[in-house]
């Protein structure tokens, strides 16, 4: 009757470990394709000539805003006088200033905003090749930052 005990005992331990293991490889699996998923998204919007030409485009009028300081009005008009609530900040869609970013901004935001919105992303950025975050859908503290150090 022991030896039964042991024997059941060693029989549900093997199976609640392999349950175990059989779920590691399942999520493993899961993970693997979904990196996969965005992976292959991430090249595929980079190819896109809306993506150039929208990093492009902002680069350029970013030089044409006509505040002292470019990156703090951006930082002003979509981040700190954003009159939505930080997590709905993606709405701006225009801010009506007749700032050529602003105008380039409406231009691309329902695209990218779409994209997001459709891929369960947090956010998509839009970087030029110093680092500098030119655009974010979802404009949070990150946004006009330069991260040239973080990639370089």
């Amino acid at each position: 009757s022991f030896s039964v005990y042991r024997m059941a005992e060693q029989n549900i331990r093997q199976n609640v470990f392999f349950s175990h293991e059989t779920s590691a490889n399942a999520a493993q699996q899961s993970l693997t394709a979904m990196i996969d998923a965005v992976r292959r998204d991430l090249v595929m919007n980079a190819d896109q000539p809306t993506t150039f030409r929208a990093i492009s485009n902002f680069e350029r009028v970013i030089k044409m805003i006509e505040a002292d300081d470019p990156i703090k009005y951006l930082i002003d008009t979509y981040v700190t006088n954003n009159p939505n609530a930080a997590e709905e900040r993606a709405n701006l869609v225009d801010p009506g200033d007749g700032e050529y970013y602003s105008q380039s901004h409406a231009s691309y935001h329902p695209t990218f905003l779409r994209a997001l919105n459709l891929n369960g992303y947090k956010d998509i950025y839009l970087f030029n090749t110093e680092g500098r975050l030119l655009y974010s859908v979802t404009k949070q503290a990150d946004f006009a930052g330069d991260f040239f150090f973080f990639f370089f």
